[in-house]
């Protein structure tokens, strides 16, 4: 499917800059399309034969091709005053894919008088490529070391999968078979994400006004707990589409576990304004009243929340006890107490005060 998909992608290049570009493909793990659109580019003569993150995002594009003499000649061509960390990442790369895994290892580390370490501890590229080398190598140790060095950097990236991985391996040889299970367990959901989010990625690109693609990725991001990705996706999708209640929805949930609860009311404000009968949305907000103490302005959302279908359902159960206490603190004991009574009758066992 995403092949397909991929295949459909229709997009005018120029209107980005090339590394927005390029990082754009390599996100979608588009590597032909790299090759095709650039390089021309970075070969000699071309626009970005000079431009050494361009060069080492087509290196990378033909490595993961089996292009690999192509990757060699582009850096060769690379120039050492732009070349730089990415360049160097890149040749380790191309060595790991021909086999050559202690020189792969050995251009990934530095030693001075305080020992062997990470040459570049900073990027994530280079503590996966080190752990993939060792684990063929057999040094297991080292490769699971590596592997956890790039998870804290990266646990969301497209390789963490392949780090989970090793450390299973690793896990399986020291006989603990528990810890296997459990970094199998993570590799494959971690696999599963990457699949549905470069889905919605390539959605995204084939219709970039769409709402549900964008929806989704928000979604994607929410459940990894990147809350402020989502935001930000959620943000520009309200902001051209107001009418989409789905979208407000989901930005006061983001905001709220953002823990802004003013911004939170008010995308559950707009939410409301579009669709007045979206139960999440009122106890959402109702939740938020009653944490401010606006027991009136909670009041009225639990009433307008347990006044039709949603009156015996489970899932609103302690939403009941919940308006008992808004009517408490509003004065209005007698009601309260009606309220209270029809808890308790729904088996719900809280106290009312």
């Amino acid at each position: 499917m995403i092949a397909s998909l991929a295949a459909l992608v229709l997009l005018q290049a120029g209107a980005q800059a090339p590394d927005a570009r390029l990082q754009e493909l390599v996100d979608i793990r588009a590597f032909a399309r790299i090759l095709g659109e650039f390089l021309p580019r970075v070969r000699p003569g071309g626009d970005l034969e000079h431009d050494g993150r361009a060069i080492a995002h087509v290196a990378r594009a033909a490595v993961s091709s089996g292009a690999l003499e192509e990757a060699r000649n582009l850096l060769a061509q690379a120039e050492p005053k732009t070349a730089g960390q990415r360049v160097a990442i890149e040749r380790a790369r191309l060595s790991l894919a021909d086999d050559r895994l202690e020189e792969a290892s050995r251009a990934l580390l530095s030693e001075d008088e305080r020992g062997t370490r990470m040459r570049y501890p900073e990027d994530p590229a280079a503590w996966i490529l080190f752990a993939r080398a060792r684990a063929r190598l057999q040094d297991y140790e080292s490769a699971d070391r590596a592997a956890r060095g790039f998870l804290r950097l990266a646990p969301r990236a497209p390789e963490a999968p392949t780090a989970w991985q090793i450390r299973a391996d690793h896990a399986l040889r020291r006989n603990d078979a528990p810890s296997a299970r459990a970094f199998l367990l993570e590799a494959e959901k971690l696999r599963r994400w990457h699949e549905l989010l470069i889905a919605r990625r390539l959605q995204r690109m084939r219709n970039p006004r769409a709402e549900l693609p964008q929806l989704g990725l928000a979604l994607l991001w929410m459940e990894a707990k990147e809350y402020e990705r989502a935001r930000e996706i959620l943000l520009d999708l309200t902001g051209r589409t107001a009418s989409f209640c789905r979208g407000w929805f989901h930005l006061g949930e983001t905001e709220r576990l953002l823990a802004d609860a003013s911004a939170a009311e008010r995308a559950y404000d707009r939410s409301l304004a579009c669709d007045s009968k979206h139960p999440p949305t009122r106890a959402n907000r109702a939740a938020l009243r009653m944490a401010r103490e606006d027991w009136k302005g909670a009041r009225d959302d639990y009433a307008a929340l347990l006044s039709g279908e949603t009156a015996r359902d489970v899932r609103y159960l302690e939403a009941h006890l919940a308006w008992a206490r808004a009517l408490l603190r509003s004065g209005e004991r007698a009601e309260a107490d009606l309220r209270y009574d029809a808890y308790r009758a729904m088996g719900g066992e809280g106290e009312l005060e």
